[in-house]
């Protein structure tokens, strides 16, 4: 049983049956400090990092889930003295749940090593005779087969992308080019089918970091970007196309390197494209969104005005064209990061702020790709139909047909939360609080199949409530717990079968 004041880091299993959460006193998984919590995808196991067990020092272990209770299994039990720790923060299942992939620093030397434990709590140390310096980043392929990482194993002063492949034991690599003096291998992406690395590196010029491509059959690598100006590289908000044959990209300028435009680069023709508009001189392309269909990308970009951030949607096959989003802002406003597409794609929903003189409020705009219009979603303050509340965050249901969204009033600070459709109709949701000590926080969370939603209340502790839009009905999920006054920070829905 609990006995705790505080959850948190919870997660249900993928089939909806358990759930998983931290606290900060005894419960039946353990003891001490719990945190790095990872259901396996089969939701039979849980991986966790724990203090618990050598001398307050971190390590991992499992909680493997049976019919005939729980058992734990510390997944290093010799491998660390009394300086070594196990916890670098990137502890990872294989994607058939069989392996966990692990680094650990068993000497206390800064030197992490790569290991892989079973559910037997069986460990391979992955090629201890390359693998001397430290590693980071371990990364399973799509299909569970291969571990991409990065490590100095060769030249403590290079660090280079290598790959451990399962079935042969061996590792492969380094996969990068010859790297010149100073450089490294910064950062890596598989492609969705596992057969090509896009990795981030200052491999040609000292200091300039730029895009390579490795296809593994062949071992070739290629360069992604084109050439630079002086000072120029790629920024490392770089992606996939959800196909697997498209690269995005900003960076530097080809002539100018105060300008940073947006690219695509298509793997079957080998062509890079500017995906912006014409851009302002010294405009930045700030960030970027791909539309969940891949057929369009949203970005922000001081395109038009010098430093006056607007949103933009260009279509992938027309290339270079882009449509300003947003309308008209007052002198010195920007749209801030807030914009997410809809999961069908026809709607791109962002916030903005108002005209002057009310442009310190930001309200919730829905756009609608196919007809470029328009919908203010934001509702008005109950019985005052001239004001607007302040939007600060939102998130699409699964099927595109609502939005919820957190509002504060300006005049009190009070938070709270809203549903609405693409169109604007909808209503309050969350209960009457006192807006003297009680807000709505920004955790909004939906179900998978949409039918409900999880919003936390905070006042002297967190409150987590599920709502059913459907029926309006509301759970306090506290009201469950032994303690209705411990807090509960955060619940994450299974996949399938959560309302079981």
């Amino acid at each position: 049983s609990v006995t705790t004041d505080s959850l948190y880091d919870t997660a249900w299993s993928p089939q909806g049956d358990a759930i998983l959460y931290a606290s900060d006193e005894d419960h039946s998984v353990t003891t001490d400090s719990l945190y790095d919590t990872a259901w396996s995808p089969q939701g039979d196991a849980i991986l966790y990092a724990s203090d618990e067990w050598i001398n307050d020092y971190e390590a991992y272990g499992l909680a493997l889930l049976g019919e005939e209770g729980d058992s734990l299994l510390n997944l290093a039990p010799e491998l660390l003295d009394n300086s070594g720790t196990l916890i670098n923060s990137d502890a990872q299942w294989s994607p058939d749940g069989s392996y966990v992939a692990f680094s650990a620093d068993p000497d206390g030397n800064g030197k992490y090593k790569l290991y892989l434990a079973d559910r037997e709590g069986n460990r391979i140390l992955v090629n201890p005779d390359l693998v001397e310096e430290h590693i980071y980043q371990p990364t399973w392929s799509p299909d569970g087969s291969q571990i991409a990482f990065i490590s100095n194993s060769l030249e403590a002063s290079k660090y280079e992308l290598y790959i451990y492949d399962l079935a042969s034991g061996q590792v492969e690599g380094p996969l990068n080019g010859v790297l010149v003096v100073g450089g490294d291998v910064s950062s890596f992406l598989w492609s969705p089918d596992g057969d090509h690395l896009v990795y981030r590196a200052n491999q040609d010029i000292s200091g300039t970091q730029e895009l390579y491509l490795v296809e593994l059959a062949s071992g070739q690598v290629s360069k992604v970007n084109g050439n630079f100006a002086a000072g120029g590289y790629v920024r490392d908000d770089y992606q996939w196309s959800s196909d697997g044959t498209k690269i995005f990209y900003r960076h530097e300028d080809l002539i100018s390197s105060s300008v940073i435009k947006l690219y695509v680069y298509d793997l079957v023709s080998q062509d890079r494209n500017i995906v912006n508009g014409t851009m302002f001189a010294d405009g930045w392309v700030w960030d970027y969104q791909l539309s969940p269909d891949g057929t369009h990308v949203a970005y922000r970009a001081d395109q038009d005005t010098h430093d006056q951030y607007e949103l933009y949607v260009v279509s992938l096959d027309d290339l270079g064209h882009s449509t300003k989003v947003n309308g008209t802002l007052s002198v010195g406003t920007n749209v801030y990061s807030t914009y997410r597409w809809s999961p069908d794609s026809n709607y791109l929903a962002y916030t903005r702020p108002g005209l002057f003189p009310v442009s310190y409020l930001e309200f919730l705009v829905v756009y609608e790709l196919v007809g470029g219009t328009n919908q203010n979603v934001t509702l008005p303050y109950e019985n005052d139909t001239g004001a607007n509340r302040d939007v600060f965050t939102f998130a699409w249901s699964p099927d595109s047909s609502q939005l919820a969204y957190l509002a504060e009033i300006a005049e009190n600070g009070l938070t709270e939360l809203f549903l609405v459709d693409p169109a604007g109709v909808g209503a309050k949701v969350s209960q009457e609080i006192d807006p003297s000590f009680e807000s709505v926080t920004s955790i909004i969370q939906w179900s998978p199949d949409g039918s409900a939603l999880v919003y936390f209340i905070y006042d002297a502790y967190y409150r987590a409530n599920l709502y059913w839009p459907e029926t309006g009905e509301t759970l306090e999920i506290n009201s469950l717990l032994e303690q209705e006054d411990w807090s509960v920070r955060e619940l994450r829905f299974s996949p399938v079968g959560w309302g079981e």
